[in-house]
């Protein structure tokens, strides 16, 4: 890395060579620091460009426009790619009978999202949400590996074939696998409900500070399925946020840098139980190398984590029905449908999805019949820590490869019109509420 590469705030600027790692150890070594964590989480997509040394100026907050950063700058020493906005978009999307059409709920909540309008466009409900072994076919291969990072597969053929085919039961092709299982259902959901309840109902449970002293753990847990993401600690915190978790979601690298950036907080595991499936969200070819080796029990053989044993990370006695995998066409589609923003018009388009909390709870909203949103973002967010969990009080941050505002505004409107629940909270004393 060259001199003054790095400086202190308001501008941090790090050099990452994306295709050689140059600057890889750089970024591990600075995953330690929590806030650094987060920047290298930014910079840490190893698909962004095949060759390149990127620039990027990552702005500190201001007076005046608290919680979030200006839209970083980049420069790119490699040629720009020849997509036409259209084809970078990709906005067609495979066609699948719909995760939700088998449920007998009387009110099915994807009928009401359908009559919403969207910025991006209209609601279709047959985009597949996972991929698994019938996916992993040549010519869908040829029409996906053009997008970069989760929107697509920028991996060699025969990777993602490998990955795919050990991903070969129903429960990686649909959400609630177990659903049919009353004994099992009930017992998770501790809820009261007699087993033949027609309803999915989901409790997705995000991370911020909001949760402090909230009490909504036996709440969170009575829901038949509970979703949660990233830097999920539980240990400590389950009369605010529960004990069970049905859905982790992640990637390999939101993960690790969780796990580095929250040990201090006491975030050293992932939830693990009989109950937890793990899902993907394959921001690289690390995902792939990493699901093929938790499968098949052996160290992961290639890429970054080659040498990592994945039963350290997920816990043992792994088997396939434990992961599932995010499809890019899904992806692409709640980015381009559900989360349009400016960035996407700009020469950093590359690096912007949506959350992996955003992931988890469109998810929820395009499988589950009722949903449940604790610990997102609110319009007072500011008086709460960005975590559960902080220690002191933390600012939020707002970063560019996420649109947080557009985010915590359909959270409020889907609220409003009666499509979710979302959890609020007026200024109460949290024990770390912002000092004025």
């Amino acid at each position: 890395m060259p001199p003054g590469a790095l400086r202190a705030l308001p501008y941090v600027t790090l050099c990452m060579a994306l295709c050689d790692r140059r600057c890889g150890a750089t970024c591990n070594a600075l995953r330690a620091n929590r806030f650094y964590a987060m920047v290298c989480h930014i910079l840490d997509l190893t698909t962004l460009h095949d060759r390149s040394c990127d620039i990027y100026t990552l702005m500190a907050p201001t007076e005046t426009d608290p919680g979030f950063t200006k839209e970083r700058e980049l420069t790119t020493t490699t040629q720009p790619q020849q997509f036409t906005t259209a084809s970078w978009l990709g906005d067609s999307y495979s066609s699948e009978t719909a995760l939700y059409s088998a449920s007998e709920c009387p009110s099915k909540l994807q009928q009401k999202l359908e009559q919403l309008k969207w910025d991006g466009g209209a609601f279709l409900s047959t985009v597949p949400v996972l991929q698994w072994a019938p996916h992993a076919t040549q010519d869908l291969y040829n029409r996906l590996r053009h997008y970069v990072g989760c929107m697509g597969w920028p991996i060699k053929f025969d990777d993602l074939k490998e990955a795919l085919s050990l991903l070969n039961s129903t429960a990686n092709g649909v959400m609630f696998d177990k659903w049919r299982e009353p004994v099992k259902r009930e017992k998770w959901s501790k809820r009261g409900a007699p087993p033949s309840s027609a309803c999915v109902r989901c409790a997705v449970v995000g991370n911020g500070g909001i949760l402090r002293k909230a009490g909504r753990g036996s709440e969170i847990d009575k829901h038949d399925y509970v979703f949660r993401m990233n830097g999920a600690l539980l240990h400590g915190f389950e009369e605010d946020v529960g004990t069970r978790t049905s859905f982790y979601f992640f990637s390999t690298n939101t993960m690790r840098n969780s796990l580095a950036a929250y040990s201090r907080n006491g975030f050293v595991t992932v939830p693990i139980s009989e109950e937890t499936r793990f899902v993907f969200i394959p921001d690289h070819d690390r995902d792939f190398f990493m699901v093929t080796a938790a499968v098949k029990g052996v160290l992961v053989e290639k890429g970054r984590e080659k040498g990592i044993n994945p039963s350290k990370l997920f816990g043992p006695n792994l088997t396939a029905e434990k992961f599932k995998m995010v499809h890019p066409d899904f992806s692409r589609y709640l980015r381009n449908r559900l989360l349009p923003a400016p960035i996407m018009k700009s020469k950093s388009r590359n690096i912007y999805r949506p959350s992996t909390g955003g992931f988890a709870l469109l998810t929820a909203l395009y499988t589950c019949d009722e949903v449940s949103a604790y610990g997102f973002l609110t319009e007072n967010y500011a008086n709460f820590s960005n975590h559960y969990y902080d220690k002191t009080y933390k600012k939020t941050g707002f970063y560019a490869n996420h649109n947080y505002n557009k985010e915590m505004k359909l959270w409020r409107r889907l609220h409003d019109v009666g499509a979710i629940s979302l959890f609020m909270r007026n200024n109460t004393d949290v024990g770390l509420l912002h000092k004025s």
